[in-house]
């Protein structure tokens, strides 16, 4: 049964990710919700370099983040850790990582993509959530 809902779950998000069609935050996206400068430099650091993503994410500042950015800063530090080996410990909140957890972040970009289907990047980040959270509960 377990392994059903892990091939569910893959495939489910293999689909989400073929409608999308669309696999970076668009600059044009960036702006609209004034996404940070720094945020944007780190997703696309995680890519080649997930280490410094994740040096630059644990020094980054969360008060100044607006609601979208923490939300966006809780799946990229997911992925940064994620892709460094370290234990997902932001899943359901921490108090060494003082953002959302990233259940809420899953929410947050859910509901947004609900409210607004025909936008591609918010179908893109909740996606990328879903796919965040999955592959962390492959360690338990």
């Amino acid at each position: 049964m377990r392994r059903f809902e892990y091939i569910s779950c893959i495939i489910f998000l293999l689909l989400i990710f073929l409608v999308c069609n669309n696999f970076s935050v668009s600059d044009k996206f960036a702006k609209e919700f004034k996404i940070s400068s720094q945020l944007l430099q780190i997703d696309s650091l995680i890519q080649l370099n997930p280490d410094s993503a994740l040096t630059s994410l644990k020094s980054s500042y969360l008060e100044t983040l607006s609601e979208f950015e923490k939300n966006y800063y809780t799946v990229l530090l997911s992925e940064a850790l994620y892709k460094t080996y370290n234990p997902q410990v932001n899943r359901l909140g921490n108090k060494v990582y003082h953002g959302n957890s990233l259940i809420e972040a899953m929410s947050y970009f859910d509901s947004l993509y609900l409210r607004f289907p025909s936008r591609k990047d918010f179908c893109f980040l909740s996606a990328r959530s879903h796919y965040m959270n999955a592959r962390k509960r492959q360690y338990h």
